[in-house]
């Protein structure tokens, strides 16, 4: 519903620009396990689309990111993802504040650039497809 009214990627679209997308086999095997599960036709679709844009780089944490201590908001897949993003000195795209502010409170600051979380919700009949 929040989509709906106030789509992401609109709100993405003067950040993205111009970017070059990099995106590790971590974070490529996980979006597409949520897509395969729950995502429908035009989500998995567009999801195709995205993964077609970005290149993809090996999982290589960085020193920071794997001497994080583990917790209930710090997850080894969290930090193979945005410890990526730290090796290669890039700025990680992500809804997960939770991690980000976990990560913060052991001191470990990673450039990251917040959105908003959405469902996929095409499979639940309240996004219409395209």
């Amino acid at each position: 519903d929040d989509e709906v009214k106030r789509p992401v990627v609109a709100s993405l679209q003067e950040f993205l620009e111009h970017k070059e997308f990099i995106v590790c086999e971590r974070a490529v095997q996980e979006f597409e396990q949520i897509l395969s599960i729950v995502g429908g036709p035009g989500e998995k679709a567009k999801g195709a689309e995205l993964l077609a844009r970005c290149r993809r780089v090996p999982d290589q944490p960085s020193a920071t990111a794997c001497n994080m201590e583990e917790s209930r908001r710090i997850k080894s897949r969290q930090k193979v993802v945005f410890g990526t993003g730290d090796a290669l000195q890039a700025i990680t795209l992500t809804a997960n504040i939770n991690f980000v502010r976990a990560a913060q409170d052991q001191g470990v600051h990673f450039a990251v650039y917040t959105h908003p979380s959405r469902a996929l919700t095409e499979m639940k009949g309240v996004w219409p497809s395209a």
